[in-house]
C-alpha cells in the first residue's frame, strides 16, 4: 500500500518517489511515471535474514534463506573487510 501511494503522489506532482524499479513497473509500463536512475548502476542492496535459534523454520523459510545466501556477495565489515559467519 505504501509502494501505491509514494506512486500516486508522484504522479500527481507531489515529488519523487525512490523505489526500486520492479516495484513501480506496471506504472512504468503505462508511462504514468517515468523512470530516473539515480546512479549508473544503481544502489545495490544487502540482504540478511535472521531467525530465533529455537524456533523451527516452515520449510518455505529455509528455502527463501537458501536462495539469499547463494545469491548473496560475502558480507563485508565498515573498513570493506570481508567477513565469514
Amino acid at each position: 500500500m505504501l509502494t501505491e501511494a509514494m506512486i500516486e503522489m508522484a504522479r500527481a506532482g507531489l515529488g519523487v518517489a525512490v523505489l526500486p524499479r520492479w516495484s513501480a513497473q506496471q506504472a512504468i509500463a503505462t508511462r504514468s511515471v517515468v523512470p530516473v536512475s539515480l546512479t549508473r548502476r544503481g544502489i545495490p542492496r544487502h540482504w540478511t535474514a535472521a531467525t530465533l535459534k529455537a524456533h523451527t523454520l516452515p520449510p518455505w523459510l529455509d528455502d527463501f534463506i537458501a536462495l539469499i545466501a547463494e545469491r548473496a556477495l560475502p558480507a563485508q565489515t565498515p573498513d570493506g573487510r570481508r567477513r565469514t559467519a
